[in-house]
């Protein structure tokens, strides 16, 4: 009989386990061999799944995705380059370039890109980066330059790197290389305290460089001409040359876009690589992803995580039915002080969600209203500009400064200037509290009295607010406009919006009062403003003549 009882228990328990709703933890029964990885929504930003992606390692040199896009953006590819000792000097793997030799811009970005040439990265670098050195120096012929000379070229060029980074929102990110060989610099800050930063990043902000690289950058085509490359040959100083495109994960998945694969014996292999399939854009990086002898499992890795997002992640619009926000629920605000047709009555201001004008995801928002624009990373403005004062000296190592800075001394025991740009440097002292995070900055839009209203959708049925007070929100995060996101199918769209409780005269047509934000798992992908309609003005004495004129002297 006891027996029995169990087996009816059991049975019971067993028939409501399957009665339950199935919980899929995202990407929980993804087995992957890299110490670190991401996938990555390459338009929104949004990272589908991710191991340790936040997690800081060194890259190797997945680095010459960065410093491909910033030759690209700085150079022409037809330019003409001179190589110097120190470039020449390069460890393997190498194209054997020698010094006083000259190529064109586009050759040794072939050769940087499809066989990962060191030597042709270093030539590359100082290319760009001494135009940023002192007069004299970029006079100088480079073949010319000594090794100290070549390096204060080298630390401009990782400056613009650096600064690069910061635009895009790579806190974690720190480049010392341009072929993302290992190295370590010591940062002397103003109070004496010794700050050591090595090569390094996060698969998270690997992969947003991927992303800028293939989509926002305004040489993305000529990145992707390169990287997608099976092969490139050509001829220099009576040799000739012959690259093969070692990224054989374009010929593994259809719609393989690029890639960049990356070995050091401390950083393991790595890889960075994107895939378009459907209108759908992914981006997969993986560090520490074996040694040897295990090259082959950053494949089986991408191949994974890339068919996660295949299967898994579909394209939805803010703006369909059941996710569009009700512009019924907006109502007047009561305006403070504020002109009426009839004496001793309150004024009211109609609100409306302004036009906005957003791409795929990552350029900048305009809204119509008045004096208003989001951009990414607006707080972090950056620009390459002239170059300032600089200086250097024998015997007390090298200073590349370019619009203000402060010194670095690296693990060699040479000192530096990092800095480009005079907007904003990367100078010792700001580079940990940056928080360029290319997200859309958290605006507290106060109306003159200082009062807000926080609603959701979901919420407005409910009872009255006192004024002044706040429901609270659960605490969300902010990145780039989207008209849409990959979305798995159990995925919702949260909207909510906040909006003055009333308004001080005089009000301007166009004026911003709210906020209409789309989350997604706590992120808003979107933010719309709600602005006023029409002006109000404040009562004056000219509105009181009239309205006593009207009142008791007009018949």
């Amino acid at each position: 009989m006891k027996m029995r009882m169990k087996k009816i228990i059991w049975g019971f328990f067993c028939a409501l386990l399957l009665l339950l709703p199935q919980v899929r933890v995202q990407g929980a029964d993804l087995e992957l061999y890299a110490t670190a990885a991401v996938l990555l929504d390459a338009d929104s930003g949004r990272v589908l799944f991710g191991k340790n992606e936040e997690t800081i390692l060194a890259m190797a040199s997945t680095t010459k995705i960065m410093t491909c896009i910033l030759v690209l953006e700085n150079t022409s590819p037809e330019d003409i380059l001179t190589v110097s000792s120190y470039a020449a000097g390069m460890p393997k793997v190498k194209l054997y370039i020698e010094k006083g030799e000259q190529y064109r811009v586009r050759d040794l970005l072939h050769s940087l890109m499809l066989e990962s040439h060191n030597d042709s990265a270093v030539a590359l670098a100082e290319y760009v980066g001494k135009r940023f050195l002192p007069q004299e120096l970029r006079d100088k012929d480079t073949s010319e330059f000594s090794a100290e000379e070549s390096k204060q070229a080298m630390a401009a060029f990782a400056a613009l790197m650096n600064k690069k980074a910061v635009e895009l929102g790579c806190e974690n990110t720190w480049f010392i290389t341009p072929n993302g060989l290992d190295a370590t610099e010591t940062f002397a800050m103003e109070d004496g305290t010794i700050i050591q930063k090595e090569h390094c990043t996060t698969a998270k902000e690997l992969a947003r460089i991927m992303a800028y690289c293939i989509k926002e950058s305004p040489c993305a085509g000529d990145f992707l001409e390169i990287t997608r490359a099976p092969g490139y040959s050509f001829s220099a100083n009576g040799r000739s040359y012959s690259c093969v495109n070692h990224n054989a994960f374009l010929n593994m998945m259809s719609g393989a876009l690029t890639g960049k694969t990356g070995f050091t014996n401390k950083a393991g292999y790595c890889y960075v690589g994107a895939l378009e399939r459907d209108g759908r854009t992914f981006i997969v990086a993986l560090l520490a992803c074996g040694w040897p002898n295990n090259k082959g499992y950053k494949w089986s890795d991408t191949k994974k995580l890339m068919q996660y997002g295949i299967d898994n992640y579909f394209y939805r619009s803010f703006s369909q039915e059941g996710v569009c926000f009700d512009e019924s629920l907006l109502k007047s605000i009561p305006v403070q002080n504020g002109q009426t047709d009839i004496l001793g009555g309150t004024a009211y201001a109609n609100v409306r969600v302004a036009k906005t004008e957003t791409g795929t995801g990552q350029g900048t928002a305009r809204s119509e209203m008045t004096g208003y624009s989001e951009t990414p990373g607006e707080d972090t403005k950056v620009s390459v500009g002239e170059k300032d004062k600089t200086t250097s000296g024998e015997g007390e190592g090298r200073e590349v400064s370019v619009g203000g800075s402060d010194r670095i001394t690296s693990a060699e025991g040479e000192g530096r200037e990092a800095s480009v740009g005079g907007s904003a440097p990367i100078t010792s002292g700001e580079r940990e509290a940056q928080k360029a995070s290319g997200r859309i900055p958290v605006r507290k839009q106060q109306d003159s009295s200082g009062v807000r209203e926080n609603l959701t959708q979901k919420e407005t049925g409910g009872g009255e607010e006192k004024e002044g007070s706040e429901k609270k929100l659960p605490a969300v995060s902010y990145i780039r406009q989207a008209e849409g996101l990959l979305m798995r199918e159990d995925e919702e769209v949260r909207v909510e919006y906040t909006m003055a409780d009333s308004l001080q005269a005089p009000v301007k047509s166009g004026m911003q009062v709210g906020n209409i934000d789309y989350i997604v798992d706590n992120t808003v992908y979107k933010r719309e403003a709600i602005v006023i309609t029409e002006d109000v003005a404040a009562i004056d004495m000219e509105w009181c003549m009239r309205q006593v004129f009207g009142r008791f002297l007009m018949p």
